[in-house]
């Protein structure tokens, strides 16, 4: 099991594009949970109805858990799609 704290630096949090993202790349690892932890509870992150159910804002910080096949894989993809705000201008 690894995690990770990841910063939302989007402006407009994590809504449906970024959830989105995140569902589909955490669905990449098929043989590894994915969970996203903030204040606000916990969430599958192949889940984009759980994910947005957590209301993430701009500026929260987020622990990503990676547990099972290619767990060290997924943090890095998760890593870098935050750090690119999932590929969205704003």
């Amino acid at each position: 099991m690894i995690e990770a704290k990841l910063l939302v630096e989007n402006l407009n949090g994590i809504h449906a594009r970024p959830s989105a993202e995140i569902v589909k790349t955490a669905g990449n690892y098929p043989s590894c949970n994915v969970t996203f932890k903030t204040k606000n509870g916990e969430a599958d992150a192949k889940s984009i109805m759980s994910i947005l159910m957590l209301r993430i804002l701009h500026g929260m910080e987020i622990t990503v858990i990676a547990d099972g096949q290619g767990e060290d894989n997924v943090i890095v993809d998760m890593e870098n799609l935050f750090k690119n705000k999932f590929g969205f201008e704003e």
